[in-house]
């Protein structure tokens, strides 16, 4: 862990890591969310990992539960609003927290 991918991308595309197993880590190219009414696109600047995520990542799961596709790891961002009421503001997203 700590590759630190800065090229730009496209317009249009997006860059994402996903887990495909066990050490396995892929950074992909994928085309941006479009955007959709109430929703808020954020352009992500820095992704926490906790210890949840470091299991999923080093053994395949936690417990009895196992990863069976892809996924992105990591639940808490930052970065910048794309579209929305916070347009161009930093801001921070917390998963327990709803959206409105």
């Amino acid at each position: 862990m700590g590759t630190r991918v800065d090229a730009p991308t496209r317009e249009g595309i997006m860059r994402a890591v996903r887990r495909h197993g066990v050490g396995d880590l892929r950074i992909t190219a994928d085309p941006m969310p479009q955007k959709i009414e109430g929703f808020t696109r954020v352009r992500i600047g820095a992704v926490g990992l906790c210890g949840s995520d470091l299991h999923w990542l080093s053994e395949g799961g936690i417990g009895d539960v196992r990863i069976e596709h892809p996924i992105i790891p990591g639940h808490e961002q930052g970065g910048v609003a794309l579209d929305g009421p916070f347009a161009g503001r930093v801001v921070a997203i917390d998963p327990a927290l709803p959206c409105r």
